[in-house]
């Protein structure tokens, strides 16, 4: 979908409903949900699905894990937060195009200076600079774990009205409901609290950010904004609309989900977001060029000298040597391949001395493998003949590769910038590059082209303005404005004060257990530390594989939990149950156990439904045997459990009481909807069957069709057999 289209929905909103006042825990909620609604609708005409589900991989052995960093007492003045994928490979180790030229600028100004690695791409790029520390074994538990955290307050004035401007905007797929945003907020509460104690214990002053716009940024600028930390957000790409410009309704104070400072490249890209941050006192803009490109203009630097003995080995100056940067399909909206048919027949039907170095983009290596595989196999007779070479194009850096070539070729990748900063030319093949490089395109920078016929005559035309033309690459006119941009945020930014913050050993102890840091949890464990506290130690010794002290300190945690009336929550009580109830603690400790769950009425059928989904039915079955009131949950998930172990007329009974007692007044359980009922109607019907009680059968699966409206596929043929049986 057209970027100008959202931004116009968008700006219509704005101006028509109070969201700059929607809030979720004192979080800024607008900003969120406007960056995924902006993301989803943008991708929405696509026929990929951009969010592929894939199994995150533990972080690389040779980073350090978070809990090192937070064994030391050292302090860090900044914090730099980038995901993995934008690393590239300098022969030895792995440089953060984006983050690393900040670490190593302010490590010379005599600053301190951390980096925080992780990967929602399975990037696995290492080794890396020095300290470096990763997040990816927090990533992958809090993805798995669906940590719960409590939701004390909402505030969304006219958000249905919102999400109906938004569900009849050209057909769209549907916008995040409620759900969805408090499924979101509790990911980021978690976040939060990680942060807070990451923020603390290095006493950060600063926070770099690339990719703001992500639920996990969102969480660190919050938790940093709470603590008075300056954060800023280093421009990675071309910047989207929706996430950088035209925000028209903002607090005067600024929101607390958006950086403080936007990082840009040049004063282009500086003006749209001026545009509106001029006008609030909480976001501004850092004019402070790409470091990563002005290193490579510094023909003095060790990096230019090691890459100029490559380019020898593998491109032919004599040659036409043209770079090709391809694109994931996702965001090509309206194609269906990565590569046109139209630039590969050119590439096909090309004289001999032109070389098309076809460059895959990073997700195209990791998330999106598929893609560049794909790509390979139709380009593997071309690659045979020596006109297009991938491998090199696709892992050598970027800006090496800009000064080796004649033209650049592209759907629309932000990688026209960064050819203009080595004077080469790019023809543009999409129609959404006129989104991002219209002063580009009419000085002359970007030639658009998209048929065959346009294709050529840009080639042809802009190769021999080349040759006419040979550029000296300039660096930047304002020499040392790296330095001067982060002397600028230092001087306008407050040092922050941790002396009010109040550490929680829990998030500590959860960072510790899942980088498997166990013994460092025992240690540290203190008499007095809380329920929560204590279940990780009990966690710790269950991963050491001692039974006796994780069964010692479970009951611990359960008689503080006690003791000090503590709400626990489903995971908190189903991890209790699982561990003593097999041990001669439960008998002792029945009737507190069972209180428990008189601090929810739901929490029961949460805590059944959890058992269920393990298929622990022994334990079902046992634990209902001390339910004092049987309700709809307890008697829906016994005689379920019942009929797993086959013990059918038990089963009969419980299933049956379900369907008695099921009435209004239990609306408290998980288990009153008209899909459970449908349910115990269907398994009625299958144990009545089996007990070749056909009437019984026979009515249990009439109400499963009914209650279903018809739509019960497999009940409505049960009858058809029951019925056959009764002629």
């Amino acid at each position: 979908m057209h970027e100008n289209e959202i931004m116009n929905k968008i700006i219509e909103i704005e101006s028509i409903y109070p969201v700059n006042e929607w809030k979720i825990n004192n979080i800024d909620i607008w900003p969120v949900y406007r960056i995924m609604e902006s993301y989803r609708l943008i991708n929405s005409e696509n026929d990929s699905k951009e969010e592929q589900s894939i199994q995150l991989n533990r972080n690389h052995k040779s980073i350090p894990v978070l809990s090192e960093s937070l064994n030391s007492n050292d302090e860090a003045d900044f914090l730099l937060f980038s995901d993995s994928l934008y690393r590239v490979n300098l022969s030895s180790y792995w440089y953060n195009r984006l983050s690393d030229p900040f670490y190593e600028a302010i490590s010379a100004m005599g600053y301190k200076a951390i980096n925080l690695d992780f990967s929602f791409h399975n990037a696995n790029k290492a080794p890396v600079i020095q300290d470096t520390f990763s997040i990816q074994n927090q990533l992958i538990n809090s993805m798995k774990l669906r940590i719960r955290k409590d939701i004390d307050f909402i505030s969304l004035p006219y958000f249905d009205e919102v999400r109906n401007k938004l569900i009849h905007f050209k057909g769209s797929k549907e916008p995040l409901t409620l759900i969805n945003v408090k499924y979101i907020v509790n990911d980021m509460l978690y976040w939060i609290d990680i942060f807070k104690e990451i923020l603390n214990k290095k006493k950060v002053k600063y926070v770099l950010i690339v990719n703001y716009y992500q639920s996990i940024s969102h969480a660190l600028i919050f938790a940093a904004r709470e603590l008075g930390i300056a954060t800023i957000d280093v421009q990675h790409g071309n910047q989207v609309s929706p996430y950088y410009h035209n925000w028209s309704i903002v607090p005067g104070d600024g929101y607390n989900t958006l950086p403080n400072f936007f990082w840009t490249w040049s004063e282009n890209h500086a003006e749209p977001i001026r545009n509106w941050t001029s006008k609030t006192s909480g976001h501004d803009v850092i004019v402070g060029g790409n470091p990563w490109i002005e290193t490579w203009k510094n023909n003095k630097s060790n990096i230019i000298k090691k890459y100029s003995e490559i380019a020898s080995q593998y491109i032919n100056r004599n040659k036409i040597n043209i770079l090709v940067t391809l694109q994931p399909k996702y965001t090509l909206g309206g194609w269906t391949a990565n590569i046109p048919n139209a630039l590969l027949e050119i590439i096909k039907s090309s004289p001999d001395n032109y070389v098309f170095y076809i460059r895959y983009h990073h997700q195209m290596l990791h998330k999106y493998i598929d893609e560049s595989k794909e790509c390979e196999f139709q380009l593997k007779k071309l690659i045979s003949q020596g006109k297009v070479e991938t491998e090199y194009a696709s892992s050598l850096p970027l800006p090496f590769l800009l000064k080796q070539i004649d033209l650049h070729i592209t759907p629309f990748s932000t990688c026209v910038l960064e050819a203009k900063e080595f004077n080469i030319p790019s023809i543009t093949l999409h129609p959404r590059s006129k989104l991002y490089f219209q002063k580009e395109i009419e000085t002359g920078w970007v030639t658009e082209a998209e048929t065959n016929v346009e294709i050529i005559q840009a080639i042809k035309a802009l190769i021999k303005l080349k040759k006419l033309k040979v550029n000296k690459i300039k660096t930047n006119e304002n020499e040392g404005i790296f330095d001067i941009a982060i002397k600028s945020i230092i001087s306008n930014s407050e040092v922050p004060d941790y002396s009010n913050f109040l550490s929680k050993k829990e998030t500590l102890f959860s960072i510790y257990f899942m980088d498997g840091t166990y013994e460092k949890i025992i240690n540290e464990y203190n008499e007095l530390d809380s329920f929560k506290v204590t279940l990780y130690v009990s966690d710790a010794y269950k991963e050491l594989k001692d039974e006796k002290n994780k069964i010692k300190f479970t009951i611990i945690a359960l008689e503080k939990a006690l003791s000090n009336q503590e709400i626990l929550d489903v995971n908190d009580i189903y991890k209790i149950i699982y561990r003593v109830i097999n041990e001669q603690y439960f008998e002792v400790y029945s009737d507190n156990i069972m209180s428990l769950f008189n601090q929810s009425k739901s929490i029961l059928g949460k805590v059944l439904w959890k058992f269920y989904a393990e298929q622990q039915y022994e334990i079902i079955i046992k634990l209902c045997r001390y339910v004092r009131e049987q309700t709809l949950d307890s008697l829906y998930y016994e005689g379920r459990a019942l009929l797993q172990k086959e013990d059918f007329f038990k089963a009969l009974d419980k299933l049956n009481e379900y369907i008695k007692f099921y009435n209004g007044d239990n609306d408290f359980n998980i288990t009153y909807t008209d899909d459970f009922l449908i349910s115990a109607n269907f398994y009625l019907g299958q144990i009545n069957l089996k007990l070749s009680d056909y009437a019984q059968a026979l009515g249990n699966f009439e109400n499963c069709v009914a209650f279903s409206k018809g739509k019960h596929q497999k009940a409505s043929e049960y009858l058809e057999i029951i019925k056959s049986k009764l002629r």
